[in-house]
């Protein structure tokens, strides 16, 4: 399904109830976390006045009636003591109470494979018999390795976008778990509209996106000039937020099998598929010693990351 069909769907669940479990499959997480999201903020809130209130809370995980599971794998937790985070906390802390007005309350696990056994046959009585008010909200990138009693009390939707919410969201993604879409930078470029430049600069990336002149010209004349005009002593924060996500658009155009360049890695064979990675690898050693000279850039754990994601 896509965010058109299954839109209307979750309009219906805020307005009428949400079942008891639902689990999404399909695009990466935070694609589905972006569609969901939203309507389990909103269903939360009560009122419009309450979005943004709620919407924070839930993101620090201190709403009283969301349970937030991230990423990583979910232990059982200690008998005696467990910690935030394991089912026998959930169990304990969380399932027993009611929600005033017995209003809806969410349990958020975003890898159901992340679940460890023992931890996921904890859950199972929970997931067998609900209590009223818990709604379940699971995520995967797909059914195997999940046991068949929580599918078969979950309601399935298979999630996939079209290519224009895909491009979208990759750069939504990548703003998102680099943690820079708060940063002083960030918001000053964006209100000068030069991040809108990037962006705009993204969506249309060229087929000749390996040619060191493309991200040169552009760098030049749409990044270095009005920061010159504007007199913002911010060139290495600039650069950095500006170069990260137009290799991270490189390394998506060239894996994307949809797109129109005439082939991708993965029908590659592994020299063509080497050679590939490597001119790909000389343009950011290129751009990194053009503009950040050979001492080391100042670029922060982001870089770092960044760069082993692409090139490990």
């Amino acid at each position: 399904m896509t965010a058109k069909i299954l839109e209307p769907v979750l309009k219906r669940f805020c307005t009428n109830s949400w079942p008891d479990t639902i689990l999404f499959t399909g695009e990466p997480y935070f694609s589905k976390k972006e569609l969901v999201f939203p309507y389990v903020v909103q269903s939360l809130a009560n009122s419009p006045e309450k979005i943004e209130q709620t919407k924070k809370q839930m993101e620090k995980n201190i709403h009283p009636d969301f349970y937030y599971f991230p990423l990583n794998y979910i232990a059982i937790g200690d008998e005696k003591n467990p910690g935030h985070g394991t089912v026998r906390h959930l169990l304990q802390h969380f399932i027993p109470y009611r929600a005033e007005n017995n209003h809806p309350r969410f349990v958020w696990i975003s890898d159901a494979k992340k679940l460890r056994d023992e931890a996921e046959s904890a859950l199972l009585k929970t997931l067998e018999e609900p209590p009223n008010n818990i709604h379940f909200i699971l995520f995967a990138d797909n059914k195997e390795g999940i046991k068949q009693t929580i599918l078969s009390r979950s309601i399935l939707f298979h999630y996939h976008e079209t290519n224009t919410q895909r491009k979208q969201n990759t750069w939504e993604t990548f703003w998102l778990t680099t943690g820079y879409k708060s940063s002083p930078t960030f918001l000053l470029l964006q209100e000068k509209g030069i991040l809108n430049e990037i962006h705009l600069f993204y969506e249309n990336l060229p087929e000749s996106f390996y040619n060191f002149l493309t991200f040169d010209d552009f760098i030049s004349q749409k990044i270095i000039k009005p920061l010159q005009k504007e007199k913002l002593d911010i060139k290495t924060e600039a650069l950095n937020l500006a170069l990260l996500p137009l290799f991270y658009a490189a390394k998506e155009k060239i894996l994307n099998t949809q797109a129109s360049m005439p082939f991708s890695i993965e029908s590659l064979s592994l020299a063509q598929a080497k050679k590939v990675s490597m001119s790909l690898l000389t343009l950011f050693q290129r751009l990194k010693l053009r503009y950040f000279g050979t001492r080391p850039p100042n670029l922060n754990l982001i870089l770092a990351t960044f760069y082993q994601e692409i090139y490990s």
